[in-house]
């Protein structure tokens, strides 16, 4: 006997539209994982550098001007400080670079002095100084206002 196959096609389609939409979503959460995961390994790095400035003293003389300026950091991987602008001048690297440890190496560390040996202004002036890590990264701005 034989069996005569039905040529209905009914069937078919809901099934074919449901692997086409498992694919398709599974397709796009690869994309949205490989490049959240990309963006997260990038800055990784970068958001656990926190550096906080507890104190600045300004002192002068009579050609310059020294801050200084007691330095923590609380981020969760040790910074070490490479150089520093001063109103956007061009970088000026420490003398001797400087390395904070993190809070979990040393969490009762004290903060660590760091001495700026500027030129003195004219007249009273803002600085805006910015300090760099050995990854390039900037630390934020410190604004000190000389009078």
């Amino acid at each position: 006997m034989r069996t005569r196959l039905s040529r209905n096609s009914r069937g078919v389609s809901p099934v074919v539209s449901s692997l086409i939409l498992f694919a398709t979503t599974i397709v796009g959460m690869l994309l949205v994982i490989s490049s959240s995961t990309l963006i997260l390994n990038t800055y990784r790095e970068r958001m656990t550098e926190r550096l906080v400035v507890e104190k600045v003293l300004v002192t002068s003389d009579q050609d310059t001007v020294r801050i200084t300026m007691y330095l923590r950091n609380t981020g969760h991987i040790d910074i070490t400080l490479r150089y520093y602008i001063v109103n956007g001048s061009p970088p000026t690297p420490l003398g001797e670079p400087v390395t904070l440890l993190s809070l979990e190496a040393n969490p009762y560390a004290e903060a660590t002095a760091v001495v700026l040996d500027l030129t003195k202004p004219l007249q009273p002036s803002v600085y805006l100084i910015s300090f760099f890590s050995s990854r390039n990264n900037e630390l934020g701005n410190i604004e000190v206002e000389y009078s």
